[in-house]
């Protein structure tokens, strides 16, 4: 289903929940400590474990053609789009913090060290 998150659990893969996360393609789903952080294109939605959302983040200018994300630590995640934007959006206010510009279209964020981050495109590297 279009949208749709279902989680399991235990070696019989028993339905633990199942909820409608949004109404388009679920780009991304992240496990953060306060619930379930799901992407789709334009939308970015904070869940509890058991389904209820805490809330839902739009924004047209700096969430638009969202494509990944990345925890950077327990109360913020690093967004990459299609929109040549970075974003940060702090999880615990569901706020955006930061946004940067980049001249290339993101498709993946990674990790590479401790002290940097690095954004992939075909298999170019940024920093």
């Amino acid at each position: 289903m279009q949208g749709h998150v279902t989680s399991f659990f235990s070696s019989s893969l028993d339905k633990y929940t199942s909820f409608q996360a949004h109404h388009e393609d679920i780009r991304q789903i992240l496990s953060v400590s306060e619930g379930v952080v799901t992407i789709s294109e334009n939308e970015l939605r904070l869940t509890s474990r058991t389904g209820l959302p805490l809330y839902t983040k739009k924004d047209d200018h700096a969430l638009c053609k969202m494509n990944c994300a990345l925890n950077l630590d327990d109360s913020s995640l690093l967004v990459g789009c299609h929109a040549n934007k970075i974003t940060t959006v702090d999880l615990n206010q569901g706020q955006i913090v930061q946004e940067v510009q980049k001249n290339v279209y993101i498709q993946s964020v990674v990790k590479v060290k401790e002290e940097g981050w690095s954004w992939a495109r075909e298999g170019e590297c940024l920093n």
